[in-house]
């Protein structure tokens, strides 16, 4: 019994020691290699005791076009990739981070629903669309400039916060609503004059838009002279009012909204 339980311990132990991450992109595996957290050629994977409790790393401006294996940096607090060719990144995984900077990229999206310890966030100079920052409860510095933001959801909670340093996000000419906790707040701290938003931009507790946390008001509606007729989800199926995931409202006059709610 002794020799089963000895020599089970070893291949656990083996095993535990042996996991692996796959790093396809060369030149993220390289950045890696010459930071000496890798050593060698570029292989396509790593070992992931290599990469688990590292808390800081910069791969800015290394070519790279794909960040996969970034999710086993479970333990990643600062994470700089800026200036890279990026279409897309994946950092659900990664929820002990607090700043990141994914700026000049190809983004069109991302997702940080997962990521509520963020406090800095720069993602200028991408193509991103929407932004909703509502789980991020902490966020005091935010730049995403230069994108093709539609709407921006920083309704947080903590816009008033005088720690709330940076706000930048001029230069998305479509971006007309702002969701904030105040709009009041909003329009004397966060100006045209001091460049924080566009001329085209203004706050709103509710811009009712896909990153927005509020719902249609029955009174607007009755005012519009339209019905709702149902609530279906993202693949079409009618549902019930729910909060924390995105719904479509199809009203009687053939117009849509999609309507994300948080508890």
């Amino acid at each position: 019994m002794k020799t089963v339980i000895i020599l089970l311990g070893i291949v656990c132990s083996f095993y535990s020691i042996g996991q692996t991450t796959a790093i396809p992109d060369p030149n993220f595996e390289q950045a890696l290699i010459n930071l000496g957290i890798e050593s060698g050629a570029p292989d396509g994977v790593i070992l992931t005791s290599k990469i688990d409790t590292i808390t800081s790393l910069n791969v800015g401006m290394k070519d790279i076009d794909d960040l996969t294996g970034i999710e086993d940096f479970v333990a990643l607090e600062e994470f700089w990739c800026f200036l890279n060719n990026l279409t897309t990144i994946d950092v659900s995984n990664n929820t002990a981070l607090k700043l990141f900077v994914p700026a000049n990229n190809n983004l069109t999206s991302l997702d940080l629903t997962n990521n509520a310890a963020i406090e800095v966030l720069r993602c200028q100079d991408n193509n991103i669309t929407s932004l909703d920052l509502s789980h991020l409860t902490g966020l005091h510095d935010l730049f995403a400039a230069n994108n093709d933001l539609t709407c921006l959801n920083v309704k947080n909670g903590n816009n008033d916060d005088p720690e709330f340093f940076v706000f930048d996000v001029t230069g998305n000419p479509d971006l007309t609503c702002i969701e904030v906790d105040d709009a009041g707040w909003a329009d004397e701290n966060w100006t045209t004059a001091d460049e924080n938003i566009d001329e085209t931009a203004s706050f709103s507790t509710n811009c009712v838009n896909e990153c927005s946390s509020g719902t249609v008001e029955i009174t607007e509606m009755e005012a519009s002279g339209k019905e709702l007729i149902k609530i279906v989800d993202l693949t079409g199926r009618e549902v019930t009012p729910q909060r924390n995931c995105l719904l479509i409202y199809i009203y009687s006059d053939g117009s849509t909204e999609k309507i994300y709610e948080i508890e």
